[in-house]
């Protein structure tokens, strides 16, 4: 599932890191900004996972919350920079959405409803950094290989 994040990502222009739940967040992000070029994204390796049976005792394909911080930095410090380049990533978290939902559908047997319960926050200054961007949660299916 981690590398269809990713592969979705690279596809809407920016790079998805896979941050470790044992260290601070914003510690992480400061370290990837200075590496990498922006907007870049960031989520947790400890995605928690649910699986359930259907009413013919077959396993359905588990499906998994995600939470993602989507970041870009502002031309300025000004609330108004701050806020229109928040609205840009919100605007570039909703095309990521869109290929994430076609990656799954085509090269998964997730069919039906690959994504439910996206939302997100606008958090136009974030971290040390002053970063713009968005905070976003959504449930995604994941691919279920068939029982031989």
């Amino acid at each position: 599932m981690l590398k269809d994040l990713k592969t979705a990502a690279k596809v809407t222009g920016f790079t998805l890191h896979i941050a470790t739940s044992d260290k601070n967040i914003k510690d992480q992000l400061a370290a990837i900004v200075r590496q990498e070029d922006l907007p870049l994204a960031m989520s947790s390796w400890d995605l928690p996972v649910n699986v359930e049976f259907d009413d013919n005792g077959r396993i359905k394909n588990p499906t998994i919350k995600v939470t993602l911080l989507l970041v870009d930095k502002a031309d300025s410090l000004l609330k108004k920079d701050l806020e229109e380049k928040a609205e840009e990533v919100g605007n570039l978290f909703i095309q990521y959405m869109r290929n994430l939902n076609n990656h799954l559908y085509t090269t998964t047997n997730v069919k039906e409803k690959p994504i439910t319960g996206i939302s997100f926050t606008y958090a136009p200054k974030f971290g040390s950094g002053q970063h713009s961007g968005i905070l976003a949660n959504f449930t995604v299916q994941m691919n279920l290989e068939p029982d031989c």
